[in-house]
């Protein structure tokens, strides 16, 4: 089963079983949110002759933790969002996950239409050869929306903002809902492109991200990420809390 396969069966059956309306309360102005993962994607490395044919091929395990922070504000009356994370990355391996992160971003969020650009720094904690080879700097960050933000919509996100940079990768494109300042549970699934790998690859993934309302003003945050790799899956989950306030 393909990592898109797995995303969208997760994202159906979510939508046709969860309580979307947990809390239907105006407000959320400001978000602040404090999360941490902990997973493992696959550095795949495959060799081949002369003649086109494989001579070998290895499987890393990239053992990977993140835990930071992220506070969204939306600006006036709502048609703007100021967001920014921080926070660090750790790795069992040598060549990536080692690094602070850092970013901002300002997105305009119309009624059913949304984009924004910003920066997002990750030392090397996610694409460490270019940062070594002065291949520039790959700090852009890019969101576009497209529906409503409290109902269905798609998300396409290039160096996602995330308090959880080794689940969120270098980008990510998926259907999502309950983002805007309306009280209720939010989602968001899809495919992820993962962080880079010694030998300059990228796993591809499904992710989850579920935010499920325990009361007025606080938000239980649960995400996971599956994919199965040439020789061994990537695999990753992570939580967190979020607080929700202001009108």
């Amino acid at each position: 089963m393909r990592a898109y396969h797995v995303a969208a069966f997760a994202a159906l059956l979510f939508w046709q079983s969860a309580p979307v309306q947990v809390v239907s309360a105006p407000g959320g102005r400001y978000r602040i949110s404090v999360a941490g993962s902990a997973g493992e994607w696959e550095d795949y490395q495959v060799s081949y002759d002369c003649d086109g044919n494989k001579t070998s091929e290895t499987s890393v395990k990239a053992r990977m933790r993140s835990l930071g922070a992220r506070a969204d504000a939306f600006l006036g009356d709502g048609i703007s969002r100021l967001t920014v994370v921080g926070g660090r990355t750790t790795s069992e391996v040598d060549w990536v996950g080692h690094g602070t992160f850092w970013g901002a971003m300002l997105a305009l969020e119309g009624r059913t239409l949304g984009a924004g650009f910003g920066f997002r720094h990750a030392g090397d904690a996610l694409l460490p050869q270019l940062y070594e080879t002065g291949g520039g700097d790959p700090g852009l960050a890019l969101y576009l929306r497209g529906g409503k933000l409290d109902r269905l919509h798609s998300v396409l996100e290039l160096r996602p903002l995330s308090e959880t940079p080794s689940l969120a990768g270098e980008a990510r494109v998926g259907l999502a809902f309950g983002q805007g300042r309306q009280r209720q549970a939010s989602g968001f699934f899809g495919v992820v492109i993962g962080p880079q790998g010694q030998s300059g690859g990228h796993g591809t993934a499904g992710f989850g991200e579920l935010g499920i309302p325990l009361g007025p003003s606080v938000d239980v945050l649960l995400r996971a990420v599956y994919g199965p790799g040439h020789l061994s899956p990537h695999l990753a989950g992570g939580a967190g809390l979020r607080l929700v306030f202001g009108r």
